[in-house]
C-alpha cells in the first residue's frame, strides 16, 4: 500500500526574524531564529548579545552555536532539536523534518482488534488439518473497521517514509561533517607530532577516511584476523578480517555507515594502559572513535555537540512559575495584542 501524498500540502520549517519575533505567542513553540553572533559568549548589552525573548517573554529553549563549522558566526535559536538541525542542514531537511511531523501527528492509534492471528502465523503453528479450525478464530473486520486499518496503514507507510528520507538526509550531511572533522584531526595531529608516531597502515587509513570520491572510504580500522562465532557464539577453525583501532588519533566514524543500518561492522577501539604495577589493562569505552549519529535529529544534533562541532545551550521552560503564577498567561496575552497593535499603528 502507497502512502497518501500529503508532502507537499506540509509547510517546509521556515526561520523568523528578530522584527517579527516580538509578536509571536510564546505560549507556543516558535519558529528558529538564525543570527550572526556565534562569536559573542558572553550575554547581555555591554556583551554584544541579549537573548531574543519570543513574544518578548521567554527565550528559545534551544542554542546552537554553529560557527565552528564554517568562516562565519551563526548561531541558531530553536524551540526543538529538531527545527535546529532542519536549519543546520539546510536543503531538503526542513521540509523533510516537517513532513516527519506531521506524519507522526497523523498516525493515531492502530484501529485493528488486537489478539488475531494472521493466516501466514497461522501456518506456523498446529497441524495442517487443525488449520480451518483455527482460521474460524481469525476476526473479521467490518466495512468501517477495514477503512480505518487501510488508513492507518496508509499512514504507517507515509511514516516510514518521512523517517527514511530524513535518516538519508542527515547521514549526507554527516559524511560531510565526517570529512570535516577528519581532517581537521589530521592536521592537528601532523602539528603536534602524533601524525609522526602513527605507521604507515595507521597514516593510510586516517588519509583515506579524509578523502572524498572515489579514492576515500569510511573508517574500517587496521584489519586483524580474528576467530569466527557463529550465531550460537561457537568458536570455529575459520578466520575473519576484523579493523581495530589503537592510535591516539581518533577516527571519525558515522552510526548509519554500520550494523544494522549496513552490513559492514565498525571499527573497534583498542586502546591499552598500564596500571602502577606495570601490568596491561584495556580502557574502556571508545576514546579513539568519534561517532556522529544520523539515525534522527536530535541525536545528530547531541553528537555534533559531542564531536565539538557545534556548542549547544539548553534553557528550559520553568514550568514552576506557571503554576505559581496563573496570572502571567494573562498578562502575556495582554503584552502580546499590545505589541501587535504597535506594531500596526
Amino acid at each position: 500500500m502507497t502512502s497518501p501524498e500529503q508532502t507537499d500540502a506540509v509547510t517546509p520549517i521556515s526561520a523568523t526574524t528578530m522584527a517579527e519575533l516580538p509578536f509571536l505567542d510564546p505560549d507556543q513553540a516558535a519558529p528558529p531564529l538564525v543570527t550572526q553572533d556565534a562569536h559573542e559568549s558572553d550575554i547581555g548589552a555591554a556583551h554584544g548579545r541579549v537573548l531574543p525573548m519570543i513574544g518578548q517573554w521567554r527565550p528559545y529553549l534551544v542554542d546552537v552555536n554553529a560557527a565552528a563549522l564554517s568562516d562565519n558566526r551563526t548561531r541558531i535559536y530553536a524551540d526543538s532539536a529538531d527545527d535546529a538541525v532542519a536549519v543546520l542542514v539546510g536543503g531538503e531537511a526542513p521540509a523533510a523534518i516537517a513532513e516527519l511531523h506531521a506524519a507522526i501527528d497523523g498516525l493515531g492509534l492502530d484501529p485493528a482488534p488486537e489478539g488475531s492471528l494472521s493466516a501466514d502465523e497461522l501456518m506456523l503453528v498446529g497441524d495442517d488439518d487443525d488449520l480451518e479450525d483455527d482460521l474460524a478464530t481469525v476476526a473479521e473486520l467490518d466495512p468501517e473497521q477495514q477503512a480505518a486499518y487501510d488508513e492507518y496503514q496508509a499512514q504507517r507507510a507515509r511514516l516510514e517514509t518521512a523517517q527514511v528520507r530524513v535518516a538519508a538526509l542527515l547521514a549526507d550531511h554527516a559524511t560531510g561533517m565526517r570529512l570535516l572533522l577528519q581532517r581537521q584531526i589530521n592536521a592537528s595531529a601532523v602539528d603536534d607530532g602524533r601524525w609522526a608516531e602513527l605507521d604507515g597502515d595507521e597514516r593510510d587509513e586516517l588519509t583515506a577516511c579524509a578523502t572524498d570520491g572515489a579514492a576515500g572510504r569510511r573508517p574500517f580500522g587496521i584489519p586483524e584476523m580474528v576467530p569466527f562465532f557463529d550465531e550460537d557464539g561457537r568458536e570455529s577453525d575459520e578466520l575473519v578480517a576484523r579493523g581495530e583501532w589503537r592510535a591516539d588519533v581518533p577516527l571519525v566514524c558515522v552510526r548509519t555507515d554500520y550494523l544494522p543500518f549496513t552490513g559492514a561492522v565498525a571499527p573497534l577501539s583498542v586502546v591499552t594502559g598500564r596500571g602502577a604495577d606495570g601490568s596491561e589493562f584495556w580502557v574502556p569505552g571508545e576514546p579513539n572513535l568519534i561517532w556522529l549519529d544520523p539515525s534522527n535529529p536530535a541525536d545528530y544534533l547531541e553528537s555534533l555537540a559531542a564531536a565539538g562541532l557545534v556548542e549547544v545551550t539548553e534553557r528550559p521552560v520553568d514550568h514552576s512559575v506557571e503554576l505559581m503564577r496563573p496570572w502571567l498567561k494573562e498578562k502575556r496575552r495582554r503584552d502580546l495584542e499590545r505589541a501587535r497593535q504597535v506594531g500596526q499603528g
